[in-house]
């Protein structure tokens, strides 16, 4: 079990999973999670910080630098020091 939450229910009719207590048990596990796109939320406060700090004097220069960041990340995927420091 991935976080001690019951599977049972998942090899039955999910029209009966409602009345079962392992669904119910694991339903409450899951909706107690907190989620969260820590990659995502890390972007937007990138952009909304570039973007006060009048780095950028206009769309189009802001534009230019996301195109040229999403290049490099595309060349160096893992973005270590180590492969950017191979030839």
């Amino acid at each position: 079990m991935i976080l001690a939450i019951p599977h049972g229910f998942l090899g039955e009719d999910p029209d009966t999973w409602s009345d079962r207590d392992d669904f119910k048990a694991a339903e409450a596990i899951v909706s107690s999670l907190a989620t969260i796109n820590d990659h995502a939320e890390r972007s937007v406060a990138l952009i909304t910080d570039a973007t006060q700090s009048g780095r950028f004097r206009n769309e189009e220069q802001l534009q230019y630098a996301l195109q040229v960041i999403e290049q490099n990340r595309a060349k160096f995927p893992d973005a270590k020091k180590s492969t950017l420091l191979k030839k």
